[in-house]
C-alpha cells in the first residue's frame, strides 16, 4: 500500500524466504486520451495514448480484435459463427505520459481495440 518500500516474504507450507531487495508499489497507469478516435483500414497511422504512470508498464501492447462472423445458410436454418482474430502490437515510442502504436493494415471492417499494460 502506498509507494513506500515493502519487504516481500514468500511462504510455502512451514518454510518461508524473504527477498534480499525491497519492493515498492507505484500508482496504476491512467489513460486520459486516445488519438485519433478513428483510423484507415490500410493501416500505417499511429495511435497515441496520453495519460500518466506509464513508466511502470513492462510491455505495453495495443490489442486489436477483428470481429469476423461467418453465416452458413441452409433451407431450414442459419448458423452464425464468430471468428476472433487477435493481433498484439508493441509500442514504438513510450515515456511516462505517452504510448505510441503504429497500426497494421486491417482487412476487417469491424474491429475493436484495447490496451494490455503488463
Amino acid at each position: 500500500t502506498g509507494a513506500d518500500n515493502q519487504t516481500v516474504t514468500v511462504y510455502l507450507g512451514n518454510a518461508n524466504t524473504t527477498a534480499s531487495q525491497s519492493f515498492s508499489y507505484g500508482p496504476d497507469p491512467v489513460v486520459d486520451l486516445v488519438l485519433p478516435d478513428c483510423t484507415l483500414l490500410q493501416g500505417g497511422l499511429n495511435i497515441t495514448v496520453h495519460g500518466s504512470n506509464f513508466d511502470i508498464i513492462q510491455s505495453p501492447q495495443l490489442v486489436i480484435n477483428n470481429e469476423n462472423t461467418v453465416t452458413k445458410r441452409s433451407a431450414s436454418y442459419d448458423v452464425t459463427c464468430g471468428s476472433d482474430d487477435v493481433t498484439f502490437i508493441e509500442a514504438v515510442e513510450r515515456n511516462d505520459s505517452e504510448l505510441v502504436f503504429t497500426l497494421p493494415a486491417n482487412t476487417s471492417e469491424s474491429y475493436s481495440y484495447s490496451f494490455k499494460m503488463d
